[in-house]
């Protein structure tokens, strides 16, 4: 891991945020906002899913548990690769 200059740091934490790290804190937001609306969307979208599917409630259960497991197991395994990659830049 590099070593910055404490200026530098210093520089970073006392300046304004600039258009690109708005532009970055808003993609992050919309992704987020994006994470979520699936998980919305079945909770409100689960019956007639259940009916056209012709899925039992446990099946309906594993279904959207599936879901949350991925979201969980994926925030585990490439959260960790992302830092890795992001923080060689």
């Amino acid at each position: 891991m590099r070593s910055y200059p404490a200026e530098l740091r210093a520089r970073m934490d006392d300046g304004p945020m600039s258009r690109l790290q708005w532009s970055a804190i808003a993609v992050c937001v919309l992704l987020n906002v994006l994470d979520g609306f699936d998980v919305l969307v079945m909770s409100f979208t689960s019956a007639a899913v259940s009916a056209e599917w012709g899925l039992s409630g446990s099946q309906l259960g594993l279904l959207l548990s599936a879901g949350l497991v991925g979201m969980a197991l994926g925030s585990l395994f490439l959260a960790p690769l992302a830092d890795r990659i992001g923080g060689a830049r």
